[in-house]
């Protein structure tokens, strides 16, 4: 069973992984590829940024990010508190580049399911939408913007009986 960039969406986190370690047979892997809550991206980064001001930061999710990510240690103790035995977890490099500021945007709006600004009303999206826009602009490389992150990539086994 993989799981490939979802388990950052996943509210409660433990339960999931206990139903796949009760559904996978002894032997049974588990492959999880997610956002790495300590290597965030520079778009993470600046939205995090934006949002931490007023009038922004009155909205909860504001201070929480789009997706619930976690970091290494925390993915071992969940693993370790379902029953996996983990056989293997690296933090890879997560790199995109987008040409425009927009381009990033689209990507990131898309990627996120509606996420990465919805929370807010509609006239405090737009605006903050416009203050993250002008920062990427700010970081625009001729080679457009680069958008580095890193990626927890886990293997855990269920147990065989013993």
């Amino acid at each position: 069973m993989y799981l490939n960039a979802v388990f950052h969406w996943l509210p409660e986190k433990l339960g999931p992984l206990r139903e796949f370690q009760r559904i996978l047979k002894p032997g049974g892997r588990l492959g999880i590829s997610t956002g790495s809550r300590d290597h965030p991206s520079r778009i993470q980064l600046i939205r995090r940024r934006v949002l931490s001001r007023a009038p922004y930061v009155d909205f909860p999710e504001a201070r929480n990010g789009a997706t619930l990510r976690v970091n290494a240690s925390e993915l071992k103790e969940l693993f370790k508190q379902a029953d996996f035995e983990l056989e293997y977890l690296d933090i890879l490099a997560n790199t995109n580049s987008h040409r425009t500021s927009e381009a990033a945007l689209e990507f990131s709006e898309a990627s996120s399911f509606g996420n990465f600004l919805g929370h807010l009303p509609e006239p405090l999206r737009s605006a903050a939408r416009e203050e993250i826009r002008h920062a990427l602009d700010a970081i625009k490389t001729p080679l457009g913007i680069r958008q580095e992150g890193g990626r927890l990539v886990t293997v855990a086994v269920k147990p065989r009986a013993s």
